[in-house]
């Protein structure tokens, strides 16, 4: 829609700050994986800059935003610690309470924060699971 183009301005412009510093201060492996996901990212972002469709645009969104996720949860299950859990799972919260919150209730505006609660509760879990296990395993 016609508020698509500003916000996809303000949000690369933060994201490519964050990516900046990030890349600067990373002390995590970049893999081929991450490199490739920046295409079907590139092309998530511009199905939802060129859409009117609401369900579209947030499938779009949610495909790019899943090509940053996947990074994520590689490096937390390779450092669990890396990650803290508390925040990932009160985030997974929050996005199940503005999912009962939309209203309407519709497809395209339920998709994205329902993506953004499972994905949040994904990670926290894996950091969580993952800390218990080499916990067990030191023991």
């Amino acid at each position: 829609g016609s508020g698509a183009l500003p916000t996809l301005v303000v949000t690369a412009g933060l994201q490519l700050a964050i990516f900046a510093v990030a890349l600067r201060r990373s002390t995590s492996a970049t893999c081929t994986l991450d490199l490739w996901l920046l295409v079907p990212a590139a092309i998530g972002m511009a199905v939802w800059v060129s859409t009117d469709a609401p369900i579209a645009g947030a499938i779009g969104v949610v495909v790019a935003d899943l090509c940053g996720l996947i990074p994520t949860v590689r490096k937390v299950w390779a450092d669990p610690g890396s990650e803290p859990p508390v925040l990932w799972l009160i985030g997974g919260i929050a996005f199940v309470v503005a999912c009962l919150a939309v209203r309407p209730a519709t497809a395209g505006g339920l998709v994205y924060p329902s993506y953004l609660a499972l994905g949040n509760v994904v990670v926290g879990s894996i950091a969580i699971g993952r800390r218990s296990s080499a916990t067990t395993l030191v023991t």
